[in-house]
Parts: structure tokens; sequence; C-alpha cells
């Protein structure tokens, strides 16, 4: 860039090339003093940076204008004899407008890829919302099993419960109705009594038995030992029920 700079007369193609050069920057005064104020420690960065997507079709055209009007100039035999500094800035010119017309054909491919690009950043970010929502529910779930258990074993236990209530009320229902006729019973059983009372002892002794060894035998077991007893008691017309 210094031995550009140092020219006092520039050779054409050198003047030729970095007027484009200035222009592809976007300013208009494209005077060799332009280009000597241009020329300096930043020149490489700029070139290195410079964004192809800048350059708009009607730019990119006027610039392809000028380069055909000077088209010796950026021959690369001809711009290394003016200058082996400025040759490598003419082949960065003509690959930057071949870059440029690349950028604008697949721009809306660019587009398109930037515009799923956006869906896909949206999508992660529900896909992440997602995730986190289903382990919250995962512990409410855990949570509503636990309950779920509890109120299971609750249940069950009411089950029981209520089970136990409508056979204490079977038996109360049952005693309720017999209790209609229990007055007729126990005058008719007032006359037996009286013809049993002989056999007191002997029944009060049976039915002592019954409750303590039977009370909770099947009605075979009572049925049978009821009968051996009576046997050896000779108690034949024993009936418990009646003796209680």
């Amino acid at each position: 860039m210094d031995e550009v700079k140092s020219f006092k007369f520039p050779p054409e193609p050198v003047v030729d090339v970095f007027t484009v050069v200035l222009r592809m920057m976007g300013q208009e005064d494209t005077s060799w003093s332009s280009i000597k104020k241009f020329l300096g420690p930043k020149t490489i960065e700029y070139i290195l940076n410079f964004d192809a997507s800048k350059l708009t079709p009607s730019m990119r055209s006027d610039i392809q204008r000028e380069i055909a009007k000077k088209s010796q100039s950026f021959e690369n035999a001809v711009i290394k004899r003016a200058s082996l500094a400025a040759a490598p800035i003419s082949d960065w010119v003509k690959a930057t407008l071949k870059y440029s017309e690349i950028l604008e054909k697949i721009s809306p491919l660019v587009n398109e890829q930037t515009k799923l690009q956006t869906k896909l950043q949206v999508s992660e970010a529900r896909l992440f919302e997602c995730q986190k929502q289903l382990v919250e529910l995962d512990d409410k779930v855990i949570q509503l099993k636990d309950n779920f258990g509890k109120r299971t074993s609750e249940a069950e236990a009411l089950k029981l419960q209520l089970k136990k209530a409508e056979d204490t009320l079977a038996v109360a229902q049952s005693l309720l109705g017999k209790l209609s006729d229990e007055k007729n019973r126990w005058e008719g059983q007032v006359k037996l009594l009286e013809s049993q009372l002989k056999s007191l002892p002997y029944d009060s002794l049976l039915a002592a038995a019954f409750v303590v060894y039977l009370s909770d035998a099947d009605e075979v077991i009572r049925e049978e030992t009821m009968k051996e007893w009576k046997s050896l008691m000779k108690a034949t017309s024993f009936d418990y029920m009646k003796v209680i």
C-alpha cells in the first residue's frame, strides 16, 4: 500500500483498480488524492472485512461497466507490470463481484434459511419449555400417584367399615323384625320353661358349654357336638335358643 501511495504519477491501471475499490466501498470521490487517503494502515482490514452483500445490483452493474471500459487495466499481466501490490487487489475486485452475484442468486435460499433458522430457534425454545413442563407434569403425576395410593387405602378401609356397618344393620333389622312377634313367643315359652324346669341345670350346663366352646364353631361342628353332649346328659329335648 505504501508503494502504491508513493506514486506521484500513478500508472493508469493502478488508478483504475483503486477507483473501482473506492466505488465498491461506497465513495463517490475517486480522485487520486482520495485514493491516497484510502491507502492507509487499515486498508487491508477494510478489504478483508468487506461485505459483498452490500453491493446492490445497480452498484454492481455500474462497477462492471467501469471494468469493461478499463478491461485492459484489470488484465493480470498489465496490472502486475504497473504494480505488484495492486495486482492482488484487482483479483479481489473481480472475485468480490462474482461473489456478490452468487449472493444475489442464493439470497432467496439464504432468506429461507434464515426463516428456517428462526423457526428452529422458536421450536427449540418451545421444545425446552415442553421438556420443562413435562418434568413438572412427571412430578405432579408422582404426587398424584402417591395421593391416589393413599386415597385407595382409605377407600378400602371405608369399604370394610361400610361392610361392618351393613352387617350390623342387617342383624339389627333382623332383630327388629323378630321383636314384633317376640311377645307371643315368650308367652308360649313360659309354659315350656315350666315343664323344663327340672332339666334347667342340665340345660344351663349345655348352654354354658355351647357359649364357651362352640360360639366360634361352624354349624356342622355345633350340631354334632350338641348331639353328643345331649346324649351324655340325657337331655334330648335341649334347645340352646330356647334356653337362652
